[in-house]
C-alpha cells in the first residue's frame, strides 16, 4: 500500500508547482502541517530565485551590448560576452588588465583613473563616451551607462557599441568644416576603401561599385596627375602628411573633370591606421579659373587680343582706374549680370556697386595693394546689382597698363548660389545633428521602460488584475511619451525640407 503527501510551493502566495512524497509499506508521520507549509514556501521562493538568476545569467551572457562589474581601480570584475565579440580580446585578457590599457592613447592622455574619481563624486550615474583599440587594431566607440555602488566598491555599467554612428558624424563634421561634397576614406589596415554616394557620382560609377586605391588613381588623367596622388598617399601613409590638390580625372565613362582632392591620416602609435578626405567637383570653377587665367595672360601680349577675350569673356570683366577707382571698361556679360548698360558704367566708380557698409572695408584693401605694391588681389566681397540685388562674388584682379593709366583688370565670378547651398546644407545638418541626439538619448529611456513593462505583463505572476492595470497604465504612459517625441522629430525632419 501507498501513502502519498504532496507540499504544494508558493511564491508570492502563487502557487509554482507541488512537492510529492511518496511511501509503501509504511504509514507517513508528520510533526506538524505548519512545519510543511513553511517548508512548501521556503522551497518555492528558493525556486523562484534559482529561476530570476537564470533569466538574468541569459540577459548577461545575451545581451549585444556589454555589460561590465568593475571595480575603483579599473579592472573588470566580470563581463559579458558581447565584450569579447566587440574588442576582439578574450574574456580572461579583459579583466587580467586595467581597462585604460584598451583605450585609445589620446582617452588615456587624460587620466581614465582621474576621470573615474571625479564621475563618482558627481554622482552615482554617469555617461560618457571613450574609444578603444580592439586586437585587430581598430577603433572603437563605446558609450558607456555606469552606475557606481559606493558601499560595494563596484561599478555596474553597460557600454553601447557606437563606432558606425561616430564615424558618421565624425565624416559629417569634416565635411562642414573642408567644405567638400564628396567624401572618401581608406582603412590602411583592412585595406578597404570607401567612397560616399556623392564621390560616386562624380566618377560616374553605379551605387554599388566597390573602389580600391589602385583603380581609383588609374583614372587620374594624365600620368603625372596619377603621379602625383600616388605620391600623396604614400606620403599620407608613411609620414602623416596631408594634401590638398586640384587635379583632373577622367570618370568611369570617360569624361574629362577638374576635382580637388583633400586628405589626412590618423595615427595610431606612429603608425597610419587610415587616411581619409574629401572629393570635390570643381570642374565649372576651374575651368571658369583657367579660362579667366588665359584671358588675363593674353591681356599682357597685346591690346588687341586683350580686347578679343576681354568682350567674349562668359565672366563679368572690367577695368578700373586705380586712382580713381572709376570704370575704365566692361565686357558684354557684366552688363548683362549688373543690369548697367556701358555709358552708366563708364560714369561710376567702384563704390557705386558696393553695399554702403562695406566701402570703407573696399577702401581699406584698395590702400593697402596699393601700398604693398601687389599685382595680383583675389578675394570675396558682395556687390549691388542695378535692380538692388547683393550678391556675393569672387573676385580676381591684376595690375596692367591701360591705354598710359594705371589699372587693373578684374575678373569676377558670382557665389551667391553656391553660398547659400552651404549655407541650408549647414542648417540642415544642424537639424540632423539634433534628429540624431533624440534618436541616440531621448527615445532610450522611454523604449528601454517599455520593453521592460511589456516583459513584466508576459509573466504569470502578473495575471493579477490590478497588477495588470497597473503595467497597462505604464505602458500608455510610455507609448504618450515615445509619441510626443516622435512628433518631435516629425517637426525636425519637416524643417529639412
Amino acid at each position: 500500500m501507498y501513502q502519498v503527501c504532496g507540499i504544494p510551493l508558493f511564491d508570492d502566495k502563487e502557487i509554482i508547482g507541488v512537492l510529492v512524497f511518496g511511501a509503501q509499506g509504511r504509514k507517513i508521520k508528520w510533526d506538524s502541517e505548519a512545519t510543511l507549509e513553511r517548508l512548501g514556501l521556503h522551497l518555492g521562493a528558493e525556486i523562484r530565485r534559482k529561476q530570476l538568476e537564470q533569466e538574468l545569467e541569459q540577459l548577461f551572457d545575451f545581451a549585444p551590448d556589454i555589460i561590465a562589474i568593475s571595480d575603483f581601480e579599473g579592472y573588470f570584475k566580470k563581463i559579458n560576452p558581447a565584450a569579447s565579440t566587440i574588442l576582439g580580446y578574450t574574456d580572461v585578457e579583459l579583466i587580467s588588465k586595467p581597462f585604460t590599457d584598451f583605450l585609445h592613447p589620446e582617452e588615456k592622455g587624460e587620466g581614465a583613473i582621474d576621470r573615474i574619481k571625479a564621475q563618482r563624486a558627481a554622482g552615482s550615474v554617469y555617461f560618457i563616451e571613450e574609444r578603444y583599440i580592439t586586437r585587430t587594431g581598430k577603433l572603437k566607440w563605446l558609450a558607456w551607462t555606469s552606475q557606481i555602488m559606493e558601499d560595494r566598491g563596484l561599478i555596474f555599467s553597460v557600454g553601447k557599441d557606437i563606432t558606425e554612428r561616430k564615424n558618421l558624424e565624425d565624416l559629417l563634421h569634416r565635411t562642414n568644416s573642408l567644405a567638400r561634397v564628396g567624401s572618401w576614406e581608406i582603412d590602411v589596415v583592412a585595406g578597404t576603401v570607401y567612397w560616399s554616394d556623392v564621390t560616386k557620382e562624380i566618377r560616374e560609377v553605379e551605387p554599388d561599385f566597390e573602389p580600391d586605391i589602385d583603380t581609383g588613381i588609374s583614372y587620374f588623367r594624365s600620368e603625372n596627375e596619377r603621379l602625383t596622388i600616388r605620391k600623396r598617399v604614400d606620403e599620407c601613409i608613411a609620414n602623416g602628411i596631408p594634401w590638398d590638390e586640384e587635379l583632373e580625372i577622367l570618370t568611369f565613362k570617360g569624361n574629362p573633370k577638374w576635382i580637388r582632392t583633400i586628405g589626412q591620416a590618423e595615427m595610431l602609435d606612429g603608425k597610419c591606421i587610415r587616411i581619409f578626405g574629401s572629393f570635390q567637383d570643381i570642374d565649372a570653377r576651374k575651368r571658369a579659373e583657367l579660362e579667366a587665367e588665359s584671358v588675363l595672360r593674353y591681356l599682357e601680349e597685346s591690346e588687341k587680343r586683350y580686347s578679343e577675350l576681354f568682350h567674349l569673356s562668359p565672366l563679368p570683366m572690367w577695368v578700373y582706374d586705380c586712382d580713381t577707382l572709376k570704370f575704365l571698361d566692361v565686357n558684354q556679360t557684366a552688363m548683362s549680370h549688373y543690369g548697367y548698360g556701358y555709358e552708366e558704367f563708364m560714369d561710376m566708380t567702384l563704390k557705386d556697386i558696393r553695399p554702403a557698409e562695406e566701402i570703407p572695408a573696399m577702401e581699406e584693401t584698395v590702400r593697402l595693394t596699393r601700398e604693398k605694391g601687389y599685382h595680383f588681389y583675389q578675394g570675396l566681397f558682395r556687390h549691388n546689382k542695378k535692380n538692388g540685388e547683393v550678391i556675393d562674388v569672387e573676385i580676381k584682379s591684376n595690375i596692367i597698363d591701360f591705354k598710359g593709366r594705371n589699372a587693373k583688370v578684374v575678373v569676377v565670378h558670382d557665389i551667391t548660389d553656391r553660398l547659400k547651398y552651404f549655407n541650408a546644407m549647414e542648417k540642415q545638418n544642424k537639424v540632423l545633428k539634433e534628429i540624431s541626439w533624440i534618436q541616440s538619448h531621448v527615445v532610450r529611456a522611454p523604449l528601454a521602460k517599455l520593453m521592460g513593462l511589456v516583459t513584466l505583463l508576459a509573466k504569470p505572476s502578473m495575471q493579477n488584475k490590478d497588477k495588470q492595470n497597473f503595467l497597462i497604465a505604464n505602458i500608455e504612459h510610455c507609448t504618450a511619451e515615445l509619441d510626443t517625441i516622435v512628433r518631435e522629430i516629425t517637426e525636425k525632419s519637416e524643417k529639412i525640407k
